[in-house]
This record gives structure tokens, C-alpha cells and sequence, in this order.
């Protein structure tokens, strides 16, 4: 592990004796002292010394002595050796004082010992920050006021699925929180990617670290302060340093030196927790999503250890994030934000030319393979995607509320969850985190009777009921006149919700939310005139407490899905006025929205006929065409969210961007000329359809199954990961696209273009591959049985990169693997023949196969004699050129691969035939050689 690996800087902040030095030397100098570092005085070497002039007292010298220590505290007998060399000293060079720092702690009897000369002083690093940031009495409010709210007693920690910075392998987190602090304490710095679909804990972890670091630092068990960042707020700011300054006053209650924080940033002396990078800025493009990331850069490489939280749906692909964090790695990618990355640079877009093309391999080979990549890097980056709550978590956590549920209910919580799980909307959406809050407040406020299954439309519903119960019951609570009632209370949420939805921003003043309601009387009638209010009226009576705030004259919700439900509602309710339902579809709503209509339509016959008729109306008219691909998208993603089962063709000859589609059946479709642009399926079946002429790019499909399914067209920029396929004939032409750990059984899959195959299975399959000239593919730890594999239009001029992969009783027609694959072939092939040990795991691994590799004539690393041909078993390696030009040396060909294919696999020798008349093609006795 590079910048740090296997170094422990946390529990003293500093690497070395001679980095303590310098950070100590930095901090007096920022605490207004002239430093001197490594002086000769009087025979002896001083460490640091600093001198300052004070009014009416002259010049304060002061020698400052630093103590390392790995582990353990200093002793009284270096306080002693130390009194002793320096005591001298101070009397013949006008010495002040002397101060011993240590990046431990001090023994009692060195305490004590120093307690005897007033002018030594001991200091403990810690302390001498504190001189210069005291955030001491902040952090302990911030921990009162924690353990006041509801969530200190609610908190379940939750599991994820990936691996924390240093860590070796992905896998199961069981434990995120105690994990995350593990992490923070052993290694001191490191980025860590928190990702999680709304509701589902991202900033509920933060606030409980936050806390948890707070009571840490107060107790001096840590050296890091946690400092909270609301990622919605960024864009307010001027920059990144006027963002800091913000929060630090907002967090702290004070104001620190940029100088200040950076120092005690480099040496670890924060935590820094930044919370919902997706809401910074709302429906951009991955170009505003990399400037945007990368403008963290200074943050995240501070030195102190970085947690982001985002949901999941905001990248496109893993792949995007990995290359963010990974130009945020470069020492240049705050200024070339368009730097070709990892995956672009070394993978996709190298260009091949004939005198380059051994440069473009042995970069490839460096570069593309992880084992050297790794070590580039200067900050260890990983991503956790956090868990939802499994069955344990969520007995644990109604068990709390075990008494309120008999005092409402009169049944207890096993009797509670039991009725739970009888209504299909609820069974599901209790596993997130907010979700089971929710559920938990509606039954207890007796808005969800659950004995009597009251429970409709999913996530929209339950949000219906949870907002309608908080502002009925908040209206009731307030005393004397009231300026609006509840409905008007309800829609001026909406009105929140639609400003902030329009203005892009989280965060709105009340000014901008008259504006609005000013600019769309016709679409959003509002029973009161609050222009005749002004902002602190309305706030002191709207009073909604548990899903909207206040700072000063501006609103935000507590958290965005409420933002995206609102909006969401005020699209249902103008859905159903038949005149406003087209003029209600034409603005460009995210995914989130979408589904929160989508949820509202599959209970609301009515509604979901409407959204039908929009979309056939659109279909026909001749509509201004922005608008109108605009209205038909946000119809077909309202009605893939509705519909279960979808065996209407929504998608022919239609645009649809930015959609995700999760747990439905589609089946019997025929669909062409579909674009997908930046859409996801999540666990998706796919069965008896047909996709032709049609072009996905950002295409994001995880689990799910296809069954017998022929498609053709265009992947760009996709990723299919868990998709198990079957009997599915796949012709795609591909840039940027990626298989991970998918299964694919029986039917074709043919790939032309630049992609990669990891982690996958093949069963009776038939491949084919055009790998193009000037771009590079790759398979990978994949496993092959009884397919048939070839090239698509012959022998490539770029082969395919494979490693780690195992054929068996595969044939091969013809096929154009990498140099490295076969040299790795035949040493394999040479170690098993002679009965050897292999000094490390085999890579390349074929039994039973059959065919042809053909190799370039060129390659002066595998050495194919003149004949042009070498037989492995049944499994020739054949330099094409070679053959085809020299007539003994196809006849012998010929003859050999014939007689050995002839009795086991004559149908693959007619195959071969058929495929490549050109190396088998053997003058007749008579003719001209």
C-alpha cells in the first residue's frame, strides 16, 4: 500500500522523530513565534527554538525538546537527561523556558518530575493544537445535542458489501461503524466512498461517527475532530476554502486560519465526513460530476482521513467513480480535470498504429494489470455500499418500541412485525433505514392501522400518510391565529419543493417560492396569497418540524426524498386534471421522481391510464420535438414504475434518459430503434423479446435474468454485472462496456469493439469477437465450458488480452488470443508434459479443446519454427502467414490437423474448412509449387 501503507500516524499524528520536528516547528511559527530548527547552542543540538519579542518584556527565547515514541509515554528519566543537558544552557543564552513535546503522553513520575522546575514545561501534541484550535466546548454540545434526539436511541449500525481504505479484498462488512473507526485508528488517512440509495442510512452513519469521534476526542482517546460537511451547501460558496471557512464556523463557532487547518489537516487532525455529494448539483452530466468531484481534491488528499457519502445511482458505473478517485490520486487533477483516466488512457483509448504497436503492448501489459497499478497511487481509495437492514437489525430495532406498540396497538412487536409482513409495500420498504422510522412513527400515530392492511402505492404512499400525519398534527399544536391551515400548509411544502426542484438547489429562499408561484398560477393554484406575507410570518407558522427547517429567511428538507416527494405529489395531483396532465410531464424529472409517480399510478387505475394516454397522444402528434421526447420519457418511466409485468412496447423509436427500472418482468417485446442514454435496471427478467437497431450508452444492468432474448445494437459506456443469461442470441457492437461475474448458457454472444469480460461464465456458447484495430479487450478470471469460440471476420491485427481463464471442452474456430496468453499456453503446456511442479497457480487452464489459435507471424517471443504450426493435443497454434505463403508448410498443416481432428471432431474440421479456406487449401499433385 502506498503514501502511508502500514504506517501507524493516527495515535501520534506524525511518521518519525523528524516529522514531529517539523509539524511542532510549524505550529509555534503559526502561534506568532520566529523558529529555528536543529541549532548548535553551547555544544549541544537543539531540536526547535523559537523566540517571540512581547511588549514591555523584550525577546522570549524558548528551546523545545521532541520526543518520539512509538508507543508507550515518556519517562521521568528523559525528563530528568533532558532538565539536566538544557538547565545550562538556559542560564548562559538568555533561555526562557524549556518545553519537552511529546506525540504519546507523559509517565506520572515524569509529571511530577517536571512539576519541580517552573521553567520546564510539559506538552502533549494534542494540547498544542488545542492552543491553536479549541473545539473542545463545540464538540461537546454537538454531543449533548445528539444524545437529546431520537435517533441516539433508534441507531442500529448496518453491514455493507465492499472493503474500508487498506483493506486486501471486497467483501462483507459486518459492522460499518466499528469497522470505519478501526480503519481511522490503525491507518490515520485514506478515502472512503460510502454509497446507498435513499433512505438507506448514508447520513444517519455520518451523524453517529460524527458523535462517536466527538466523545473521543473529548475523552483524548483520538487525535482526529470530526468536521462535518453538508455537501448540499457547497454551491453557496465562492470555493472549496470559502466552503471550509463556512462550515468551520458552523460546526466550531468560530473562525480558524487557513493556515490553521490545513497544518492540522496534513497531520491528521481532523475527520472529515462529506454528506451527500449527489446533492450538490441536481441532474448533472459526468463532466459536471468530475469537475464537481474534483474540486474536493485539496480536501480529500489533506492528509486527514475523508468520508463521502452519495447515492449509488448518481455515477453511471463503477468504473466512473474508480476513475474519479483516481484522478483525484494524480498530482495534477485539480487542473487537468480532463486527464484521460485509468480505463480511457490505458485500456480504451491507445492508438494502434503498425509501428506502435509494441509500445501499445507493453503499456497495456504495465499498466492495464492491477498487481503494478496499485502502488501508483498515493491515497488507498475504496467504496462501501451500505446494506439494507437484514431481519436481525430490524427485530432489534422494533424491539425498542416493544411498549408503545402495546400501548397503541395492544400487541407487542412480534405481533406488529408479523402484521407487517402480511402487506407486500411495507415488507419491502422497511429494510431502509428511514423507511422503518417512518413505518414506525404512521403506526404509532395510528395514520396505518395495520391490522386492517391499509397500505398502499409503496414508498409514496407511506410518505403520503408520514407528511398528511406531521402537518395535521403540528397545525394542531399551534396556539393562537394561524395564516394558513393544514391544506395550505401542504401546499406550500409543495411549493418548497417545486422551487427548490426548478432552481436546482436544496436550499431556497422565500422570496424565490413566491416567484414561483407567481411564474405558474395555472399549474400550481395556491389557496392563499403569500405575497402579503412576509418570510418570518410564514415561518413561524408553518411549523413543520419533522421533514422541513429553517435557517434564517431560507427553507430545506431535512432530507431530499421529501424534496422529490413533494414534487412528485404536485405532478399527481395536476395528472389528474385532464387539462394540465400533458403540461405536467414537461419538466425533466430525475429518476427519483419518476419513481415516487410511477408508486402512485400502480394503485390509481385512473392515474395510470392517464399517463397512457399522454404517452399514445405524444406518439402520434407532431410536436415540438424537445419537448415532446421530454413528455414521453417521463411517461415511460411513470409506467415501468407502475407496471409489474410490461409487455406493452414503450420503447420503439423513443428516447428514454436517466430512468432506473427495478424488480420488474418484461416479456414478449419486439423493440427497435430504442435509445437508452444513463438508465439502470436492477434485477430486471427479460424474456421471449426481441431488441434490434437500437443503441444503449451508460446502460447500467445488475442481477436479473434474460431468457431467450435476440438483440442487436449498440453498448457504449455499459456495464452488466450478476446477469445470469440463457438461450439469448447477443450481436452488440461495443465501446467502453463491461461483463462482471455474469452467467451465460446456450445461444450466441457475439462482441465487436473494446470491452472487458470479468469474473464470468460461459456453458455451451457459441463467442464470437471483433476486437478492431487501435482498441484493446479483455477476458479475465472467466470460466468456459463446451462453447465455441472464434473470430468474428478472421485473425485480428489487435488479439484479445486473457488471463486467468479456463476452457473447457471448448473448441476454438479459429481465434486470436493475446501474445501473453499464448507464451503463458505453451509454458503451462510444458510444465504439465514433463510431470513439473508449477511454482505458482496456473493461469491459463484448457482440457479437452479443440481448434485453432492463431498467433502473429511477427512475434519473435513464440517461436513456431518453419512449418508455421505447433499441436498442443488436439489445439493447434498456427501463424497464418506463415502457412498461407509457404505450400509445404500448409500441407503439412493440413495433414497434421486432419489426421488429429479427423476421428474426434470432424464436424470442427469442416467448421474450419468452411471458416478459413485459405490455410487449408493444398495444390493438387501436379501443380506448380
Amino acid at each position: 500500500m502506498a503514501g502511508g501503507a502500514g504506517r501507524n500516524r493516527s495515535k501520534g499524528g506524525v511518521a518519525g522523530p523528524a516529522e514531529l520536528e517539523a509539524y511542532v516547528a510549524s505550529l509555534y511559527a503559526i502561534l506568532g513565534y520566529s523558529v529555528k530548527t536543529n541549532v548548535p547552542l553551547g555544544g549541544q543540538q537543539i531540536d526547535v527554538l523559537v523566540e517571540r519579542h512581547l511588549e514591555g518584556i523584550g525577546v522570549t527565547r524558548v528551546i523545545i525538546e521532541c520526543k518520539y515514541k512509538t508507543s508507550g509515554s515518556v519517562s521521568n528519566q528523559d525528563v530528568f537527561d533532558t532538565i539536566s543537558t538544557f538547565g545550562a544552557l538556559m542560564k548562559s543564552h538568555g533561555i526562557s523556558h524549556c518545553v519537552m513535546v511529546t506525540n504519546t503522553s507523559f509517565s506520572q513520575q515524569a509529571q511530577n518530575a517536571a512539576d519541580n522546575d517552573r521553567l520546564f514545561k510539559l506538552v502533549r501534541l494534542p494540547d498544542l493544537e488545542d492552543d491553536l484550535v479549541n473545539v473542545a466546548d463545540s464538540l461537546l454540545a454537538l454531543k449533548k445535542g445528539y444524545e437529546s434526539e431520537q435517533i441516539f436511541d433508534e441507531f442500529l449500525p448496518q453491514s455493507a458489501q465492499g472493503r474500508l481504505p487498506y483493506g486486501k479484498t471486497d467483501g462483507q462488512i459486518e459492522n460499518i461503524l466499528d469497522t470505519t473507526i478501526e480503519w481511522i485508528e490503525d491507518f490515520g488517512e485514506g478515502f472512503l466512498t460510502v454509497l446507498g440509495d435513499f433512505g438507506g442510512g448514508k447520513t444517519t452513519f455520518l451523524r453517529r461517527l460524527e458523535y462517536e469521534y466527538s466523545s473521543l476526542f473529548l475523552q483524548k482517546k483520538t487525535r482526529h475532530r470530526p468536521l462535518y460537511f453538508t455537501l448540499k451547501d457547497y454551491s453557496f460558496y465562492e470555493g472549496l476554502d470559502d466552503f471550509i471557512t463556512g462550515s468551520v464556523r458552523q460546526k466550531y463557532q468560530r473562525n480558524m486560519p487557513p493556515n490553521v487547518f490545513w497544518t492540522l489537516a496534513r497531520e491528521a487532525g481532523f475527520l472529515f465526513l462529506l454528506d451527500g455529494f449527489d446533492e450538490i448539483i441536481t441532474g448533472s452530466n459526468r463532466t459536471d460530476r468530475a469537475k464537481t468531484f474534483l474540486s474536493l481534491h485539496r480536501l480529500i488528499t489533506s492528509g486527514s482521513p475523508v468520508i463521502l457519502t452519495c447515492r449509488p445511482a448518481y455515477f453511471v458505473s463503477t468504473e466512473e467513480l474508480n476513475e474519479l478517485i483516481r484522478l483525484v490520486n494524480l498530482k495534477e487533477g485539480q487542473r487537468n480535470v480532463g486527464l484521460p483516466g485509468r480505463w480511457d488512457a490505458h485500456l480504451f483509448n491507445i492508438g494502434e498504429t503498425t509501428t506502435l504497436a509494441r509500445t501499445s503492448q507493453f503499456l497495456f501489459d504495465k499498466y492495464v494489470d492491477n498487481t503494478t497499478l496499485e502502488p501508483l497511487l498515493d491515497l488507498s481509495s475504496t467504496v462501501a455500499n451500505l446494506d439494507v437492514f437484514r431481519p436481525a437489525q430490524i427485530d432489534e430495532y422494533l424491539t425498542k418500541f416493544d411498549a408503545d406498540f402495546q400501548e397503541v396497538c395492544n400487541s407487542g412487536w412480534k405481533e406488529v412485525k408479523a402484521e407487517i409482513e402480511k402487506i407486500y409495500d411495507l415488507t419491502d420498504l422497511m429494510k431502509r433505514p428511514i423507511m422503518l422510522s417512518m413505518i414506525k412513527d404512521t403506526i404509532l400515530q395510528g395514520q396505518i392501522d395495520i391490522r386492517r392492511h391499509n397500505v398502499i402505492g409503496g414508498a409514496f404512499s407511506l410518505y403520503d400518510a408520514y407528511t398528511s400525519l406531521n402537518l395535521k398534527r403540528d397545525w394542531g399544536k399551534s396556539k393562537g391565529r394561524k395564516l394558513l391551515n393544514e391544506k395550505q400548509r401542504q401546499e406550500y411544502a409543495k411549493l418548497i419543493a417545486l422551487t427548490m426542484f426548478k432552481r436546482a438547489s436544496l436550499d431556497v429562499e422565500h422570496s424565490e417560492i413566491v416567484e414561483v408561484a407567481k411564474k405558474t398560477p395555472s399549474s400550481f393554484e395556491l389557496s392563499a396569497d403569500l405575497s402579503q406575507y412576509n418570510p418570518e410570518q410564514i415561518a413561524a407558522d408553518i411549523q413543520v418540524t419533522t421533514f422541513l427547517s429553517r435557517q434564517a429567511s431560507s427553507f430545506r428538507f431535512t432530507h431530499k426524498s421529501f424534496m422529490e416527494f413533494f414534487v412528485a405529489k404536485s405532478v399527481v395531483d395536476k395528472l389528474s386534471e385532464s387539462r394540465l396532465a400533458r403540461s405536467s410531464l414537461t419538466e425533466p424529472f430525475t429518476r427519483e421522481i419518476i419513481s415516487f409517480i410511477g408508486e402512485a399510478a400502480a394503485v390509481n387505475p385512473k392515474l395510470l391510464s392517464t399517463v397512457s394516454a399522454v404517452l399514445r397522444g405524444q406518439t402520434n402528434a407532431a410536436k415540438k420535438r424537445d419537448e415532446g421526447d421530454l413528455v414521453k420519457r417521463n411517461a415511460i418511466g411513470i409506467l415501468l414504475g407502475a407496471t409489474d409485468i410490461i409487455s406493452t412496447d414503450y420503447f420503439s423509436n423513443n428516447h428514454v434518459w436517466e430512468l432506473s427500472v427495478r424488480k420488474r418482468a418484461m416479456d414478449g417485446l419486439v423493440v427497435r430503434a430504442t435509445t437508452w442514454t444513463y438508465c439502470g435496471w436492477h434485477l430486471v427478467t427479460l424474456s421471449n423479446s426481441s431488441i434490434s437497431q437500437s443503441h444503449f450508452s451508460g446502460w447500467r444492468v445488475e442481477g436479473g435474468s434474460w431468457v431467450n432474448v435476440s438483440f442487436n445494437g449498440r453498448l457504449q459506456d455499459c456495464h452488466f454485472e450478476d446477469v445470469q443469461m440463457s438461450n439469448c442470441v447477443l450481436a452488440a457492437s461495443t465501446q467502453k462496456t463491461v461483463f462482471q461475474a455474469c452467467i451465460i448458457s446456450g445461444g450466441a454472444l457475439t462482441v465487436r469493439g473494446e470491452f472487458q469480460v470479468n469474473s464470468s461464465e460461459f456453458r455451451m456458447t457459441s463467442l464470437s469477437i471483433d476486437v478492431g484495430v487501435g482498441t484493446i479487450s479483455r477476458l479475465s478470471f472467466c470460466k468456459f465450458e463446451n462453447c465455441e469460440i472464434a473470430d468474428v471476420a478472421g485473425p485480428h491485427y489487435r488479439p484479445v488480452m486473457i488471463e486467468h481463464c479456463s476452457f473447457n471442452d471448448c473448441q476454438f474456430v479459429g481465434f486470436s488470443p493475446s501474445t501473453k496468453f499464448v507464451e503463458r499456453l505453451l509454458y503451462e503446456d510444458q510444465i504439465v508434459s514433463k510431470r513439473l511442479t508449477v511454482d505458482e497457480d496456473m493461469t491459463i487452464i484448457l482440457e479437452r479443446c479443440a481448434g485453432i489459435l492463431f498467433i502473429d507471424d511477427t512475434e519473435d517471443r513464440v517461436k513456431m519454427g518453419k512449418q508455421g504450426f505447433k499441436a498442443i493435443g488436439s489445439l493447434f497454434l498456427v501463424a497464418q502467414g506463415t502457412i498461407q505463403s509457404k505450400v509445404k508448410a500448409r500441407a503439412a498443416f493440413v495433414k497434421s490437423i486432419s489426421a488429429r481432428l479427423g476421428k474426434q471432431h470432424p464436424q470442427l474440421l469442416d467448421k474450419l474448412r468452411v471458416a478459413h479456406p485459405g490455410i487449408f487449401a493444398v495444390p493438387s499433385a501436379g501443380q506448380d509449387h
